[in-house]
């Protein structure tokens, strides 16, 4: 799927259904491309509008960066890793800064990490061999935007982000 200006927004490639789903497109034009296919191979496909969008469920295209999906205001979030990728979640912190705790639990997620908004990666943890959690814990998160990275291998997992305490910021010398 490529938007259109030729943007590639996800790819699939496998033998057999494939499917794009918990896909969340603005009103655009896109671009979808079937190729590999053996020689007169026939194929359907078929475009379903599931309406309203459940927040607690990951929203595709995130798989960089760039297209970090943002989390609900509960910060908790269903996702689905096919085959090996990366999703991206975006957060903010408001007002006052805050120590946060970050926890991703799952079957066969490979890391979970934690970006600034300028793309910095501030934390990082790997999932020990037959560990399904893992936390990023006593993140002290200035207010602004958040990323958070879920990498893995065909993986169901939970993810969710929340604060732990206010932290505390002497008054300013008059």
């Amino acid at each position: 799927l490529y938007t259109d200006k030729k943007q590639k927004l996800q790819c699939r490639s496998q033998k057999g259904n494939i499917s794009l789903s918990q896909l969340s497109l603005n009103e655009n034009s896109y671009v979808l491309g079937v190729s590999r296919g053996k020689l007169n191979t026939q194929y359907s496909l078929d475009i379903t509008v599931n309406g309203k969008i459940n927040t607690l469920l990951e929203s595709e295209p995130n798989d960089t960066y760039i297209e970090a999906s943002a989390m609900n205001e509960k910060r908790i979030i269903k996702g689905v890793l096919t085959g090996k990728e990366s999703d991206f979640f975006k957060f903010e912190v408001d007002e006052k800064p805050q120590m946060w705790s970050i926890q991703a639990i799952g079957e066969k997620i490979t890391n979970l990490s934690l970006y600034n908004a300028a793309g910095k990666n501030v934390q990082e943890q790997r999932f020990p061999n037959g560990q399904k959690r893992v936390r990023l814990s006593n993140l002290q998160l200035m207010p602004g935007t958040h990323i958070i990275r879920v990498n893995g291998k065909d993986s169901k997992y939970l993810l969710r982000a929340f604060p732990t305490c206010l932290l505390y910021t002497s008054p300013s010398p008059r």
